[in-house]
């Protein structure tokens, strides 16, 4: 019974000093969504291939090189997405042909270009979703995505 006083007294001096208020609601903060650009999403990758461009080769790796750490199988089936021979193996040092070369992978096997799909496909190629081993390398260029 003191309860319930105590419970009406407060509720009744609510009322007193905030008339206004009738019904106190509690929402849910909205999440935070941010949508990256392309290139944002480029410059993850790029991140956690040569450490922002820094490095444009992989000590003790000897297929992989350029920006977007480019292996020779990668040329050969940019090319074969294309059709005809387009790209030499030379042309993983040229970053804008390194790009060129990603972004049409891209458009083939990841054609909405979702974050998740772009970083585990390039990191373990077409099967790259089915690799549990790629997770890891996403975790990454998200966390730098996000920050």
């Amino acid at each position: 019974m003191k309860t319930l006083i105590i419970i009406l007294f407060l509720f009744c001096s609510l009322r007193l000093f905030a008339p206004g208020l009738n019904i106190i609601y509690l929402k849910a903060p909205e999440p935070i969504t941010k949508v990256y650009s392309m290139t944002e999403k480029l410059q993850a990758i790029i991140y956690c291939e040569t450490s922002g461009g820094l490095s444009r080769y992989n000590p003790g790796e000897t297929e992989s090189v350029g920006l977007l750490q480019i292996r020779p199988v990668m040329v050969r089936e940019v090319n074969r997405i294309l059709g005809y021979q387009k790209y030499q193996l030379s042309d993983r040092l040229n970053d804008r042909k390194a790009v060129e070369m990603f972004n049409i992978f891209q458009q083939k096997h990841n054609p909405e270009m979702d974050f998740e799909k772009m970083c585990r496909l390039w990191n373990g190629g077409g099967k790259g979703m089915q690799k549990t081993s790629t997770l890891k390398y996403y975790q990454t260029a998200l966390k730098y995505l996000t920050t």
